[in-house]
């Protein structure tokens, strides 16, 4: 699947973001995205480039684990059967794995016990990000989703990484890892 947006055009939202935030939803270069990627992209932008603390973070986590929810219901329902590690499975055994004197495993939101085709695409993880996904590099290096993708196909094999809200069709995307915009897969299913 394709992602939206620009380079240009994220580097144009960051930078009004800086003049001017209630000029940005009259620009015409944003027109691209859509009103929840704007919001997701304006929020991840104040609270990580701008180091504003926002006191969300409860209900950031509360609308990621809805998300996880949502995936985990469409995994169950279009690949019936299928078995995977949840994340907070995979920590608990990471806890032992420390016990015992071993190194802890990455821990994707799903790690898929038998491998699926998806898009003709061997998949083995997926990991939920409740975000758009930017080229903004400031935003790339503090949500760290280029360097998790990495991480975990290393250990564990092409897999998916899922943007709740999209992401910019401009993003170099690592080798092996498919980056998908949940609700255009939702609707493509």
């Amino acid at each position: 699947m394709e992602g939206i947006s620009s380079r240009q055009n994220d580097r144009f939202i960051g930078l009004q973001l800086k003049r001017n935030s209630v000029m940005l939803r009259q620009q015409a270069l944003v027109q691209e995205l859509n009103e929840q990627q704007l919001a997701s992209f304006v929020e991840n932008y104040r609270r990580m480039v701008m180091y504003k603390n926002d006191f969300k973070d409860a209900e950031r986590f509360a609308a990621a684990m809805a998300f996880e929810s949502e995936v985990a219901a469409w995994l169950a329902a279009r690949f019936p059967g299928i078995e995977h590690y949840r994340e907070s499975e995979l920590r608990a055994r990471n806890v032992l794995r420390q016990r015992q004197g071993y190194k802890t495993l990455p821990t994707p939101d799903f790690l898929l016990k038998t491998p699926i085709e998806l898009f003709g695409k061997t998949v083995n993880w997926l990991e939920c990000k409740n975000y758009y996904a930017s080229t903004d590099e400031k935003m790339q290096r503090k949500l760290g989703f280029i360097q998790t993708a990495v991480k975990y196909k290393k250990y564990y094999g092409s897999g998916v990484m899922l943007f709740k809200f999209g992401f910019n069709k401009d993003l170099k995307v690592p080798k092996n890892v498919t980056f998908l915009d949940f609700d255009l897969l939702l609707s493509s299913s």
